[in-house]
């Protein structure tokens, strides 16, 4: 089993119009390189107060799908929801409430946190 390469920090819970709004909302998310499909159908909803992580071995999906719900990468089909907020279609509002630090990828890239 592989630790995923990325950190995830939710600082507050992320809401839009109500108190138990959903935080994160993926639905029918998938991801294809060519002919390798590393995300199939995947559907996750995470409530506000809940810990979430991925669990899994190399090759399972886990970077791909952190990289699509932080922005990074953009899925081939699929939807992200952050707080309500589509992250292809409002990446900032959907980024602003909670960072994601990438534990490599800001030094190779030489950028403040604030930046990313």
């Amino acid at each position: 089993m592989s630790v995923s390469r990325f950190f995830l920090t939710l600082l507050t819970p992320v809401t839009r119009n109500a108190i138990n709004a959903i935080v994160i909302e993926i639905k029918k998310l998938n991801k294809t390189f060519g002919a390798c499909k590393a995300l199939n159908n995947l559907n996750i909803t995470v409530e506000p107060g809940e810990i979430f992580g991925f669990l899994g071995p190399n090759g399972a999906g886990k970077t791909t799908a952190v990289k699509i719900i932080s922005g990074i990468l953009r899925p081939t089909s699929g939807t992200v929801l952050i707080g309500g907020y589509d992250i292809l279609n409002d990446t900032i509002k959907a980024k602003r409430p909670w960072p994601i630090f990438p534990m490599n990828l800001l030094f190779i890239l030489n950028l403040p946190v604030m930046s990313f």
